[in-house]
């Protein structure tokens, strides 16, 4: 279907802006789906033209290029379709590019304003237009795009009025405190303008000499980038402040070789009372050394926003030294006759003193080395008599220190057999034995220690090997098939605990992982570590399904509720205890605490919630609510472990107190106690890391044993046994 055209032949839309039908009723003006309105301007090229989308009925500007070949044309929509991936509201977007009897085309934005040369805004408000150019040159310069012809006039100040030009004739003043908006334009484009005027060539020299980089006068064209289109913002900053451009003239040849070897003129000694932070940023832009410019266009979006904002920038005037070197620049001859003559009156100078103290020096040298060579000779002979004789001193020292260990590992094998620690004697006696075969000595009482602790401890049922370090957690899939570890090598692992064969690896945390727990459905579990985030995890795929940042420093507890709805996490360094929603990984709630957390359980109604931690007490949380319902206080040391009964209505305490408490859960009253007898070596007394209630409601300790490092742990190559969900041990690992 034909698209409908705004005041053709068939009569006139009378809605339509008052210059659109005039302009629609001429033929020549007629693109189709465009009105060509008015002409706006006119170059070397090309033209750009106001028009009225027909479509969309709204006013574009269309720019022609005008008796251009093919490759004119080609590169005209290639460069449009560049230009037309650039987003932002600093940029003029492009629509489209087209091809009609009257020339190639794109279609632009149109922008009812000025140039920015032509704008009349206050030094302020210049300063912040060149900032926001900069911003959407960044962008720019994100997307791979390079403008290379940046000047005021393809900066466009949008007029402040609304629709109605603030700039045609004799323009309004903008109030100072009146924010200016400026869009970029011509983006990647090649123009040849009048060099009488603009002084803007194509072909090998693209854009405008006056704003150009050295490297752009120069023909560089593969050192041009994006801090070449910096020099550009800075040359339109100075022409800005100072009126007139870094540097200008009409001869070619002579500007672009003011361009590549001169120096600036500081803006302030063009217009005096300028500030001296203007003179700062617009001459570290126009550094001739790209590596001396600002890196990026935001830092100079930065520090023009600094100026603004009356703080510090961060560029610097050239020092002394930068100022010599660029002076060398300038005048090169005169430099290398001074350089060169300094050093032949240095060289002279420094010559003839270093070669009198030379002789001296060596005259000195000789004797001190003469000497030294005697004392050296008699100092190695009492040190190679000395070192023989300490190296014997050691051999009979190591040989007596390796015997009494392995006496004293022997002893410590002994006293952990007759308490019935068989797995804990076994490598004692290992030990002593390899030192005994190391020294030579006999090795009896190891030998019959090893025996001993063979027969007597059987060996465990399943050995898991994998982990690299500390195994700070083992849990029991719902059915018992599988094992998951959690360890200090960052990673969890899952096991088939039948055969021991390792099935998966999750290796998402970047630091240790210290606990999990399986959901109740078995095929998602949760884990925290020491980076201090919460991940939940599909066990079939091993699959990040979410993670949160449940505490800032370290987790050591996570828990499941009953229903698999929701878990809980506990930090271990003055963190909050967290519920979060198990399939969203939104925190349902957040209970603040007053202690350091270790343990966690969810009552088997999933509405309460226990926690244990340094605090001595065990605390009972109501989730709906977020408040402390009561508090347990039974133990005389921080608690490692808490439990409700199947029913709910008992608690269980386990602390390294050696003590294991169960309490009625609303009352507070004591129902049972457990505790270790202490043995002669404190050292040896026994602290329960878990506990748990059986399914039938009655007690089993789990876990217990003398602490290492970190809860819940079992070091390399020590065999820790763990209980399966139907109460058969079933699992240890190494």
């Amino acid at each position: 279907m034909e698209p409908q055209k705004d005041g053709a032949s068939g009569g006139s839309d009378p809605t339509l802006p008052a210059e659109v039908q005039a302009a629609a009723s001429n033929p020549r003006h007629d693109l189709g789906d465009y009105v060509l309105v008015r002409r706006l301007g006119r170059g070397g090229m090309g033209e750009v033209w106001k028009a009225w989308g027909r479509q969309l009925r709204r006013h574009v500007a269309v720019k022609f290029i005008l008796g251009a070949g093919d490759d004119d044309r080609e590169r005209l929509l290639r460069e449009a379709r560049v230009a037309a991936k650039l987003d932002h509201p600093g940029i003029i977007p492009v629509y489209e590019a087209r091809s009609s009897d009257q020339g190639s085309y794109i279609v632009m934005k149109y922008v009812d304003g000025e140039t920015l040369d032509r704008a009349p805004l206050t030094l302020r408000q210049k300063v912040a237009a060149v900032r926001d150019a900069a911003l959407a040159i960044d962008y720019a310069h994100a997307q791979g795009v390079v403008h290379r012809d940046i000047k005021p006039q393809n900066l466009m100040v949008e007029s402040s009025s609304g629709g109605q030009s603030s700039f045609p004739g004799k323009p309004a003043e903008r109030s100072p405190a009146e924010p200016v908006r400026v869009l970029v334009m011509d983006f990647g484009l090649a123009k040849q303008h009048a060099l009488a005027t603009s002084l803007s060539v194509s072909g090998a020299l693209l854009g405008t000499p006056r704003y150009m980089p050295p490297e752009q006068a120069l023909g560089k064209t593969h050192e041009i980038d994006a801090r070449s289109d910096i020099y550009s913002l800075g040359a339109t900053l100075y022409e800005l402040a100072a009126g007139v451009p870094p540097f200008h003239g009409d001869d070619l040849v002579a500007l672009l070789t003011r361009v590549v070897t001169e120096e600036p003129r500081p803006p302030s000694r063009i217009q005096p009372g300028l500030p001296a932070d203007i003179d700062t940023i617009a001459l570290k832009c126009l550094e001739k050394e790209k590596v001396r410019r600002y890196p990026s266009a935001r830092d100079l979006a930065q520090d023009l926003q600094r100026h603004i904002d009356g703080e510090p920038i961060l560029a610097r005037p050239a020092g002394v030294g930068q100022r010599l070197v660029k002076w060398a620049r300038r005048r090169p001859a005169v430099a290398a006759l001074c350089v060169v003559s300094a050093a032949a009156a240095f060289s002279l100078v420094a010559g003839g003193l270093w070669y009198s103290a030379r002789l001296r020096a060596a005259l000195t040298l000789a004797e001190q080395r003469r000497g030294e060579a005697e004392r050296e000779r008699a100092t190695a002979e009492s040190q190679r008599a000395e070192a023989q004789r300490q190296a014997e001193i050691a051999r009979s020292e190591r040989a007596a220190s390796q015997a009494a260990l392995a006496e004293s590992l022997t002893s410590q094998g002994d006293a952990f057999g007759g308490s019935g620690q068989w797995e804990r004697a076994r490598p004692c006696y290992e030990r002593a034995r390899l030192i005994f075969e190391q020294q030579g000595l006999p090795s009896v009482s190891a030998e019959l220690g090893m025996w001993e602790s063979q027969t007597r401890a059987p060996p465990p049922i399943q050995t898991f090997v994998g982990h690299r370090g500390v195994v700070y957690r083992a849990v029991f899939s719902p059915d018992g098939a599988r094992l998951l570890t959690a360890g200090n090598d960052k990673t969890c692992r899952l096991w088939d605990t039948r055969t021991g064969r390792q099935l998966r690896v999750f290796t998402a945390h970047t630091d240790a992982v210290l606990d999990v727990c399986f959901l109740p459905d078995g095929r998602r579990f949760a884990s925290v570590g020491r980076d201090g985030l919460l991940r939940l995890w599909d066990v079939e795929s091993a699959r990040e399904i979410w993670r949160a940042p449940a505490c800032s420093h370290l987790n050591q507890a996570v828990v499941s509720s009953p229903d698999g709805r929701r878990l809980a996490s506990g930090c271990c360094a003055s963190g909050p205890l967290t519920v979060w929603d198990a399939a969203t990984g939104n925190a349902v709630r957040t209970l603040t605490t007053r202690q350091l957390i270790y343990a966690l359980s969810f009552s088997p109604d999933g509405r309460a919630i226990l926690s244990g931690g340094t605090g001595k007490a065990a605390d009972l949380w109501d989730i709906e609510s977020g408040s402390q319902v009561r508090s347990y206080s039974r133990h005389g040391s921080e608690i490692r472990s808490v439990a409700f009964s199947p029913d709910g209505r008992q608690i269980l305490t386990g602390g390294l107190d050696m003590r294991i408490v169960i309490v009625d859960r609303d009352s507070d009253e004591l129902v049972r106690c457990f505790s270790d007898t202490p043995r002669p070596s404190p050292a040896r007394r026994s602290r329960p890391m878990a506990a748990r209630f059986s399914p039938e409601a009655g007690t089993r300790r789990r876990g217990s044993g003398t602490p290492r490092p970190g809860p819940r742990c079992a070091r390399s190559p020590i065999r820790t046994r763990w209980c399966s969900p139907h109460s058969r041990p079933t699992a240890a690992w190494r």
